[in-house]
């Protein structure tokens, strides 16, 4: 038995110690080696805080592909992935696409020469997640730095004072003296700034001759400043002269440098230092640092008193890394406002030393803190050097979807009818919106749309947010939505009307409803969500005035307008072949006289050109609000681009008449109003509503075949295309029946 115990502990030691060996170690080099790292691998090496940023979120945040590539308007508001960085963490913190965009271009400003010396406020209301989001970044941004490509490098300093000291008249030490003094440096200086500042620029340049464009980058970017403009450390420019002097050669006091990776330690303090309200402030003691011991062997290696002043201060640890104030209150006001002059110069005094602090400054801040430290203060000179990141709470639905799913379980999805816990989140973001849109009002007439919108545009608003162009815009209106007036309704977004839903309260909230309606033997349904909300209404007068006057009732209209749309294309099947000759025998008819007769080149058929014939393939091809002005336009248009495409598309590009740009457009709105009427065969036929509810029974058989299958069909579509179950499909088909809603979108 002990044997065999003995046995699993080896084992698990050394499977222990193979893992542990197989962790990033930190690296040290001399500073010809490092010169050469530098040569090989420039973007590592020629970088400061504020890059290293901007490469940690280049590494774990990818874009994803542009929804509307093609699209001439577009504002490159496009979906980034951000949960490599922020969503590995408990709890996680989920970005929709308005805050992702902003967070994006934020960081990318970071590089620019101007970012130093600034302080960056996280500002948002509360429960938002600022601090989640925060604790995940600066996770994320830890876990970078301590891995070869995240590498950050400092000075090290390896000197033998054997040559140095004196006793007795030689210039031996003592037997039993440690010769060798290891002082890394406490402000993180990278190994180039030990270069004189007059000669960095040549080394630069001499260094990366074979790395032509890396050279350039260098020495022309902003970003790249720092290298030529920051002084080293006062212990280390001491320490470099001194042994200049005595040395007597510059190759010779670099054989006393190293250049050493540094790990980034938040609960140490080491690279990163984060601050809470609560944390009491240093004492005046503790805020300046020395090493008595080592500062006794310096003098005695250098043979005079404070030639090197081995004295820093605390925030020389986070020099060149990251420093936090999560909360701007209690004693980290305290804290912000000692960080005034240090923002603003760069500088600070430590005794009678002068001490360089480039840190990436964070604080978080809700609007009435930041109003009252730094608006209401007037403190211009800080406001100036104050860059804002703003965090508004969700108005994606996917994503406040995703925050549900987080806490609740991913399988509560399954307790909902499709669509119903979207609509959840949309009343919580309706509260989140202003409900006016100025640019909304400028762009459109929401009028139009009351069918199935709210008059006020916010559920339009929620799919721009998240991306999307509906298509139940009229094509003049999406024509209409020009880059400027875009970017007007996406600015909108990032406000907050007073009085919204926090992510708390509506995590609170849907708990509530869940518990409420969550049945093993049934849907939780649109009724149960209209209901739960009413009965908030008279349990608390406040909720009432929170969520927009009638958006429920708007958001019962988009909900069956959404249903109806599917149920609609899961029960279309329509014989191609005849939609193709339609289209083909229009084109062709185009261009030819009214009352004329021809055999179509493209399908071989005999037509009469009549009006008639051309008004019947238009009322499939256009909207039927389209006016009669409009219609003619449309042929005309629809003349000269067949035209033109036979002549360019066909003729040039032997392309087949199906394969142009003309057929294609006329195909997909051909189609698009074939589904709209597709339902209207069934709606009175009692037959069809009952055999869809016996639908999975034996009585189901009993039904004629041509309903059995376009039931067998609608069912397999609905569960294939939208992630409804048979009973899901089955509930929401009646649904639609029973409530009518195919008459009420006629």
């Amino acid at each position: 038995m002990n044997g065999t115990a003995d046995k699993n502990i080896d084992a698990a030691l050394g499977r222990l110690s193979t893992a542990m060996e197989g962790q990033e170690k930190k690296v040290v080099m001399s500073f010809r080696a490092f010169a050469s790292f530098a040569l090989k691998n420039p973007k590592i090496a020629f970088r400061n805080i504020f890059q290293t940023v901007d490469d940690a979120v280049q590494k774990y945040v990818k874009p994803c592909e542009d929804d509307y590539p093609n699209d001439p308007e577009s504002i490159n508001f496009i979906r980034y992935d951000c949960s490599r960085l922020l969503e590995e963490a408990d709890p996680p913190f989920f970005t929709d696409r308005l805050f992702a965009n902003d967070f994006v271009r934020y960081i990318k400003q970071l590089r620019g020469g101007a970012q130093q010396n600034r302080m960056n406020i996280i500002l948002g209301p509360p429960g938002c997640g600022k601090s989640t989001f925060l604790n995940n970044f600066l996770f994320k941004l830890e876990e970078y730095v301590n891995t070869e490509e995240g590498s950050c490098f400092e000075t090290l300093w390896t000197i033998d004072t054997a040559g140095f000291r004196r006793n007795n008249g030689n210039n031996q030490c003592d037997r039993g003296h440690e010769t060798l003094l290891e002082i890394p440096c406490p402000n993180h200086d990278h190994p180039f700034l030990l270069i004189p500042k007059k000669y960095r620029r040549e080394f630069v340049k001499n260094l990366l001759e074979q790395k032509k464009e890396w050279q350039e980058k260098i020495l022309a970017d902003k970003e790249y400043d720092w290298l030529f403009n920051w002084d080293a450390c006062t212990i280390c420019k001491s320490l470099f002269w001194l042994l200049f002097d005595k040395l007597g050669a510059f190759e010779a006091v670099l054989e006393n440098v190293k250049a050493s990776t540094y790990r980034f330690d938040r609960s140490l303090g080491e690279g990163i230092s984060v601050f809470n309200p609560g944390d009491m402030p240093t004492p005046p003691t503790q805020w300046i640092i020395t090493d008595k011991k080592l500062q006794e062997r310096l003098d005695a290696a250098f043979g005079t008193s404070n030639s090197v002043r081995y004295i820093f201060s605390k925030l020389a640890k986070t020099n060149n890394g990251i420093y936090v104030l999560m909360d701007v209150k209690k004693n980290n006001v305290e804290r912000f406002e000692s960080l005034h002059n240090i923002i603003s110069e760069g500088l600070h005094r430590v005794d009678d030393v002068e001490e360089r602090i480039s840190s990436f400054f964070l604080a978080v801040m809700n609007p009435n803190d930041y109003k009252k430290t730094i608006e209401e203060k007037k403190e211009d000179s800080i406001k100036d050097r104050v860059r804002l990141l703003n965090i508004s709470y969700i108005k994606e639905v996917p994503v406040e979807v995703r925050v549900y799913c987080s806490i609740f379980g991913e399988d509560i999805k399954q307790c909902f009818l499709p669509r119903v816990l979207e609509n959840f989140a949309r009343v919580i973001i309706s509260t989140r919106m202003e409900e006016s849109s100025p640019a909304l009002d400028e762009w459109l007439n929401i009028d139009k749309y009351k069918k199935y919108c709210d008059n006020k545009g916010q559920l339009l608003r929620m799919e721009l947010y998240g991306g999307v162009i509906p298509t139940w815009l009229s094509e003049e209106d999406v024509r209409k939505f020009k880059a400027p007036l875009r970017r007007k309704i996406i600015q909108e977004g990032y406000e907050d009307r007073e009085g919204a839903f926090s992510g708390r309260e509506s995590i609170y909230l849907f708990h509530a409803f869940y518990s409420a309606y969550r049945k093993d033997d049934r849907f939780i349904t649109m009724a149960d969500l209209c209901r739960f909300f009413k009965d908030q209404f008279k349990q608390n007068t406040e909720n009432k005035k929170r969520i927009p006057a009638g958006f429920l009732d708007s958001l019962l209209k988009w909900y069956n307008y959404g249903v109806l749309k599917e149920v609609k294309e899961s029960l279309y099947h329509y014989n191609e072949k005849r939609i193709s000759n339609d289209i083909q025998n229009y084109l062709f008819a185009l261009n030819l006289k009214i009352g004329s007769v021809s055999i179509c080149p493209f399908t071989k058929e005999q037509i009469e050109v009549t009006e008639d014939f051309l008004r019947h393939i238009e009322t499939y091809v256009l909207d039927i609000r389209t006016d009669e002005k409009a219609k003619v336009a449309f042929r005309t248009n629809t003349q000269k681009n067949y035209t033109e495409c036979l002549a360019q598309e066909i003729q040039i590009g032997n392309k087949n008449l199906t394969e142009t740009e003309v057929y294609k457009s006329l195909h997909e709105k051909y189609v698009l109003n074939l589904k709209e009427k597709v339902l209207q065969p069934f709606l009175k036929n009692e037959n069809f509503r009952r055999a869809i509810n016996d639908y999975g029974n034996e009585d189901f058989k009993t039904y004629d075949r041509k309903i059995q299958d376009d039931i067998k069909f609608l069912i397999k579509n609905l569960s294939d295309k939208y992630g409804y179950t048979e009973l899901s499909a089955k509930e929401v088909c009646l649904y639609v029946i029973d409530n009518k809603v195919a008459e009420n979108f006629s």
